[in-house]
């Protein structure tokens, strides 16, 4: 609002009401002042020739009353329309955080609602369990996440033949199979007996290791997070 208009506001304000003061208390005051010098001519305590002084009067203390009302509300309005503009800016501002605010708890309840989980009960669960399986043999041995990234990617590592399995950089064998068997233990790992080799009185059994199926999708999860920058 610039300044013309907020003053031409003023003006206006302040004029309705000493109009409304006028018609509210100073016209019942100009209907008894005209009973009253109406009874004086009745009972001659006035001559006619008084009435243009009473008139003048009248009309002299009437016009110098509202102007003074007037001047006074020119004098007082602008605090109160001040007021009046803060409490309408502070309304506007609350009303407007309220919608906001609102807006926002229903887009998130929305967007709630068309985002599916992330996982199923069954799979937070084995989530879970795989975490802390996972938590408690890393302060056992460090290189534990390092033998079930190496058994992950080879899918199955087999211990007990001619062969010795592939091996990641820096473990031999006898540490990979100590890693395994640990993850066995807390069901990460599933170890599973192969077929007979020796042929003889003695059977020699190959040891077959996989990720436990219902684990695999919790060990890639934990196994392959990003890391945080």
């Amino acid at each position: 609002m610039d300044t013309r208009t907020y003053w031409a506001l003023v003006l206006r304000n302040a004029r309705a009401k000493t109009l409304t003061h006028i018609l509210k208390k100073m016209l019942l005051g100009l209907v008894v002042a005209v009973i009253v010098a109406g009874a004086q001519y009745l009972l001659r305590l006035r001559n006619l020739s008084d009435t243009s002084k009473i008139v003048i009067s009248i009309a002299a203390g009437y016009g110098g009353v509202g102007l003074f009302f007037f001047l006074k509300h020119v004098v007082t309005e602008p605090a109160r329309l001040h007021a009046a503009i803060v409490e309408s800016s502070d309304t506007q501002i609350r009303e407007m955080r309220e919608s906001s605010a609102v807006e926002s708890s229903t887009l998130k309840k929305r967007i709630e609602q068309l985002t599916p989980p992330k996982r199923t009960h069954a799979e937070q669960h084995h989530y879970e369990a795989a975490r802390a399986a996972l938590e408690q043999l890393s302060e056992l041995r460090a290189d534990i996440p390092v033998a079930l990234h190496h058994l992950r990617m080879h899918d199955t590592l087999t211990f007990g033949g001619p062969m010795s399995p592939p091996l990641p950089a820096g473990m031999s064998v006898y540490d990979l199979k100590g890693c395994l068997t640990l993850c066995v233990e807390k069901s990460l790992v599933t170890r599973k007996q192969g077929e007979n080799r020796s042929g003889g009185a003695y059977p020699v059994y190959d040891e077959i290791y996989t990720i436990a199926p219902g684990l695999k999708a919790a060990l890639d999860e934990l196994l392959y997070a990003p890391m945080s920058p």
